[in-house]
């Protein structure tokens, strides 16, 4: 018999707590193949009965920015938070947040941006592994690009040692063979293989080797 009355009383408490009230609090990005970054605005209202400031707003990853044109809003005002995530080399559908605390409210918001990213290189697979104690042999990555123009690959690097490789080109500008070679396999490392390109804008993408 308690149980409406009570959510009653919880759904109350909520309205007179409320404070910032977004229009959205996911926004899903569409960027072109040819974007570096990509900005979404979250717009709130404030619907507290007395001016609100915004005390913090916080990103999950320094490839994300949120930027506010002011503090303090007053009862029925309007405002924005304007969201970017800088791709750099990321592909495919990735999430980023953003967390807002307000001097009402107690815990932080989370706001969740996503962009689905145009593959400009399919990188087949995306990590090329080894378990610990097995033969060193070569294993192949595919690339294959996606972009409007053509593409060398101009350089391949690994973020520590460890391992080595080479490029054969398959179809020139457009699919390569990547061959990656561990140096041994006794010892467990995951390292990002930087994949260098002669786009001009997303030029630089990254792939994954590892022994476990």
């Amino acid at each position: 018999m308690l149980k409406m009355p009570y959510l009653l009383l919880i759904h109350f408490l909520g309205l007179v707590h409320a404070d910032l009230q977004f229009d959205d609090t996911e926004l899903v990005l569409h960027p072109s193949i040819n974007d570096t970054e990509s900005t979404g605005a979250f717009r709130f209202v404030n619907v507290d009965d007395n001016p609100v400031t915004i005390k913090e707003v916080k990103t999950s990853c320094g490839c994300t920015t949120a930027n506010l044109t002011k503090r303090t809003y007053q009862t029925g005002e309007e405002g924005v938070i304007f969201a970017t995530f800088k791709f750099e080399e990321r592909q495919g559908r990735k999430s980023k947040n953003i967390y807002v605390t307000t001097d009402v409210s107690g815990e932080p918001l989370k706001l969740t941006i996503t962009a689905l990213i145009p593959e400009v290189l399919k990188i087949r697979p995306i990590m090329v592994w080894w378990k610990r104690g097995e033969e060193v042999r070569a294993k192949t990555v595919t690339i294959e690009v996606n972009a409007d123009v053509p593409a060398d690959l101009k350089q391949i690097s690994f973020s520590a040692e460890g391992f080595d490789s080479s490029v054969k080109t398959l179809k020139p500008g457009r699919e390569y063979e990547v061959t990656v070679t561990p140096r041994q396999t006794e010892k467990p490392v995951v390292v990002s293989m930087s994949i260098k390109t002669d786009l001009p804008k997303r030029g630089t993408f990254r792939s994954f080797a590892m022994i476990r």
